[in-house]
């Protein structure tokens, strides 16, 4: 069988350029040594054999124009390419010119072509055959244009405690293909783009287009077409056809501009040119899409037809509440539905209980409402409801300003009693938490009070005993902050998935003053307070406590509550739909499986409140329109989990990062000179900045020098 000389001649052909040899042990990094083909094909060939007594040996089967290995440095391949994995060549659709054996049962393959291709048509012939041959073991990676083989005759180290593999050449013929042979591969998904096929094109001068459409293209446009780039082309290339897709041109509006530019690189093969366009459209839509996907776009809690039953069913308490706060201030709804269930958690948890089959449930609810700025009225919506509920039941709401030593003495006292902690700014209790160690253990200690269990808690001077808490947090925040502050721990001890979440941004136009209560506002307030009142008397009973026949006390009634088999079965339903939803969530599904199972209970205890409500009398009832009511509620309150986990942890650079990005969403282009004196930012830390926005695909850069700004990709 030919040598190593040959080996590589069948890759290569009878281009020229830098070819990569690269070598590492087991794990590690690749040390990559470049050699001019056909020049030195003796000394990479000596530098393979060399490494090779110790070390896996790759080479790129890509020749480079310059000694570094990177997509821009591919010009014309030779050859197509798959890393096969567990994949036999046998069944292969096109028998490959080579086929090695890496170590048993694994395998690469080569096609030599006959006639030199642009680098990007080959690699989505490899795409297709990798995607094409996945199920039969191919690597659906291994398809990349600077991708790393292995080199026939060296010997395979990736396996520990077992005799080094050689390499083998398992076949090799005198096979050779034009690129339209791997078409019988399907297009891979998501790369549709590449058979758009080229325009037929009104003859137009680039500069022309663009002054046509000087006032929906970025100025930063003209500048990349009238000036070459020192630098990188592609990036420059880039960047225009960003500009033009953002000015909406057409596809062939944006041909013409860039054919003509002085940063097209591919000045000499229009196809390749247009090829690039459309990948670039391809981004640009990918962009947009992300930016502007509505939430919900996965799995709902509700279909069409039960939401609509919902909304043709008589008005709940929540319903009136929400009727009412809306007319005395401009909170955003979310909060007032928050402060609802919040209100009737706070009279009703003492009173009324649901068995299940994993212990008994009681109705006490956390709330966590996070805005983006004050303009939000967290504050306002909060103090609305709780004012209510002191006036009903001055018992209820617990001192908030106190120590946690006092917090714990007061529970001692509170024995089956519901007791609200209201913390409108609650990040200040977080930040004590994770920076007091004498306070280290509050979330889960806050935890286990929310699930009723009795806590003995050893405080500085005095050991104090919890028994039977039915501990109710409504919290609130600058999201921001608390993001920040919260961590993925939070998540695991369970203490965060507890919470419902509320999120909502201010609009700076709807904010009006509350001013002094009018006529009709005193009496909405005032029909909400009776009722409020009505449904707590109901429950709120006592039985006697009798002692040797003698009375010594009386003991508080909890009555039991009661589901319907159609209720049980939706709400079973419905906590796997979100199971689903948080494990289809991808790199997110850690936090939102937890979050999203713990909401399901949220509900169902929700759904619990809304049937005491509704009850005029014990025993209570919950139906499956109740199960179906709370959930509404639930089909957003959990796309707020999902907003804020996804957030968790930022840090002080990400929070730059953010507001740099707000910055500029809002206005569509901010200069660079104002966001470095609006957030007080470094050259430095605004360099690193806009490279992690760049490089995510979110924003790009335009002008020079002072006058450089920042643009918004995506933006109309």
């Amino acid at each position: 069988m030919p040598g190593l000389a040959e080996f590589f001649e069948a890759a290569y052909g009878n281009a020229k350029g830098y070819m990569c040899v690269a070598s590492r042990r087991t794990t590690g990094k690749f040390t990559e040594k470049f050699f001019k083909y056909p020049d030195q094909l003796k000394e990479a060939i000596s530098f393979s054999r060399l490494k090779a007594q110790i070390e896996n040996v790759y080479f790129c089967p890509q020749l480079l124009t310059e000694a570094r290995r990177n997509k821009s440095n591919v010009d014309t391949v030779s050859c197509v390419w798959a890393d096969l994995d567990a994949c036999s060549p046998e069944l292969l659709q096109v028998k490959p010119t080579l086929a090695l054996e890496t170590s048993p049962g694994r395998y690469q393959a080569i096609w030599t072509l006959k006639y030199l291709v642009p680098g990007e048509d080959a690699e989505a012939a490899s795409r297709r055959i990798a995607y094409g041959h996945a199920q039969e073991g191919s690597d659906r990676s291994g398809w990349d244009l600077t991708q790393l083989l292995r080199v026939p005759g060296t010997y395979n180290y990736k396996y520990e405690n077992v005799e080094p593999y050689q390499v083998k050449i398992i076949d090799w013929n005198d096979n050779s293909y034009e690129l339209n042979a791997f078409d019988m591969y399907p297009q891979v998904e998501g790369y549709e783009y590449l058979d758009i096929p080229f325009p037929d094109l009104i003859p137009e001068k680039g500069s022309e287009i663009l002054e046509r459409n000087r006032f929906r293209v970025s100025g930063a446009a003209f500048t990349l077409f009238h000036r070459a780039p020192e630098a990188d082309r592609s990036a420059a290339l880039f960047r225009l056809e960003m500009y033009c897709f953002e000015g909406n041109l057409s596809l062939a509006d944006t041909f013409q501009v860039c054919r003509d530019a002085l940063c097209n690189k591919f000045a000499d093969d229009d196809v390749r040119l247009w090829k690039d366009i459309c990948r670039a459209k391809s981004r640009f839509n990918e962009n947009r899409r992300i930016q502007t996907l509505p939430p919900g776009d996965e799995l709902s809690l509700l279909t069409a037809e039960e939401t609509a039953r919902v909304g043709n069913s008589s008005q709940s308490f929540v319903d009136r509440y929400v009727a009412w706060a809306k007319t005395v201030g401009d909170a955003p709804e979310q909060y007032h539905v928050a402060t609802a269930f919040t209100c009737l958690s706070a009279l009703l948890s003492g009173s009324v209980k649901l068995p299940t089959s994993y212990g008994t449930i009681r109705p006490n609810l956390w709330f966590m409402i996070l805005a983006e700025t004050t303009l939000t009225r967290k504050s306002t919506a909060m103090e609305l409801g709780m004012d209510i509920v002191t006036e009903i039941d001055d018992n209820t709401l617990m001192a908030t300003d106190g120590s946690i030593e006092g917090l714990m003495t007061a529970l001692q006292a509170r024995k089956g009693v519901p007791s609200v902690f209201l913390r409108d700014e609650f990040t200040g209790l977080i930040q004590q938490m994770s920076k007091k160690d004498y306070l280290a253990g509050m979330p889960e200690f806050f935890t286990k009070l929310y699930d009723g269990r009795d806590q003995k808690r050893l405080l500085r001077k005095e050991e104090i005993i919890i028994r039977n808490p039915l501990f109710i947090l409504f919290t609130g925040g600058i999201k921001s902050k608390m993001t920040r502050l919260l961590t993925y721990e939070h998540v695991d001890s369970g203490f965060l998935p507890r919470f419902i979440i509320v999120t909502a941004e201010a609009d700076p136009t709807k904010v009006k003053p509350l001013g002094p209560p009018v006529e009709k506002n005193t009496k909405g307030r005032d029909r909400i307070k009776t009722e409020l009142r009505e449904i707590s008397s109901i429950f709120d009973s006592n039985v006697p406590i009798v002692i040797n026949g003698k009375v010594a006390g009386v003991q508080k009634v909890v009555h039991e509550a009661r589901m319907t088999p159609d209720a049980w079965g939706r709400y079973n339903e419905l906590e796997q739909t979100l199971t689903d939803i948080g494990s289809r969530s991808g790199e997110l599904s850690e936090t939102l499986v937890p979050m999203n199972v713990r909401l399901a209970v949220s509900i169902l205890k929700c759904a619990l409140l809304l049937a005491v409500a509704e009850s005029p009398a014990p025993p209570v009832e919950i139906t499956e329109l109740h199960i179906l009511r709370a959930a509404s509620y639930g089909d957003s309150w959990r796309r707020f989990a999902q907003d804020v986990t996804s957030q968790l942890g930022r840090g002080e650079i990400e929070h730059k990062i953010q507001l740099c990005l707000n910055a500029v969403t809002k206005s569509g282009s901010m200069p660079r000179t104002r966001l470095m004196q609006m957030y007080h930012l470094t050259a430095r830390e605004m360099d690193d900045i806009y490279r992690t926005l760049n490089m995510r695909g979110l924003v790009t850069v335009g002008g020079e020098g002072r006058m450089t700004t920042y643009n918004i990709l995506g933006g109309e």
